[in-house]
């Protein structure tokens, strides 16, 4: 018995040496990168639920380009474009009595858009994404659960005129999920308006 027990002790202290030298030859064997340059990036975001990696995918491109162009790094609001986008599509579907697309996707055109005929903010002007329904990012189940059918029963009315108060109506819906769009801001100590925001960005 006590042969079995030494033999056993022994192996198990043969097995750590050998695991202590194999960690020391990983070790020695680790490669070192030396940093030549480190090219400056914007912050890292999350569409979480939602549709819009149009609008996150094109205002990340535009955060870099502003990036390389000037130097300066910016975090632009998704949620405004989203907000001014939204509204407008769902103007354009109710002219067109529903014969359009009005869903959460859309394309890089709609930011480029959105840019030069709103303006944009940054970020912290509008409440933080997902934060007006309690969640830590977006979640547009519960959001466009209402806002399409808000849509499509507009446009397929049948009165022979439809009053403006449904823009009323769907606004409210916009800015309850998405935030309500600042008129003026303040960044940097300077006070803006989106579109005087959107023209200092430098973008061409």
């Amino acid at each position: 018995m006590k042969k079995i027990f030494t033999l056993a002790l022994l192996a198990l202290v043969a097995v750590g040496a050998s695991a202590d030298t194999k960690k020391d030859a990983a070790q020695s064997n680790k490669p070192v990168f030396t940093t030549i340059k480190a090219n400056p990036i914007t912050s890292i975001k999350n569409q979480n639920r939602s549709g819009t990696c149009w609008d996150y995918s094109t205002i990340s491109f535009f955060e870099a380009e502003i990036l390389k162009a000037t130097g300066k790094t910016y975090d632009l609001c998704e949620s405004f474009v989203a907000n001014k986008d939204y509204m407008d599509r769902a103007v354009q579907v109710v002219r067109l009595h529903g014969d359009c697309q009005f869903a959460q996707g859309g394309s890089a055109y709609d930011v480029l858009y959105v840019l030069k005929n709103y303006g944009i903010c940054p970020e912290n002007a509008m409440p933080f994404p997902g934060s007006l329904t309690g969640d830590s990012l977006y979640n547009f189940n519960e959001f466009f659960s209402m806002l399409e059918p808000y849509v499509a029963a507009i446009s397929k009315n049948k009165a022979k005129k439809i009053s403006g108060q449904w823009k009323v109506g769907l606004q409210g819906i916009l800015d309850a999920y998405l935030g309500k769009c600042p008129e003026k801001f303040t960044y940097n100590g300077k006070e803006y308006t989106p579109k005087s925001f959107a023209a200092s960005l430098g973008l061409n």
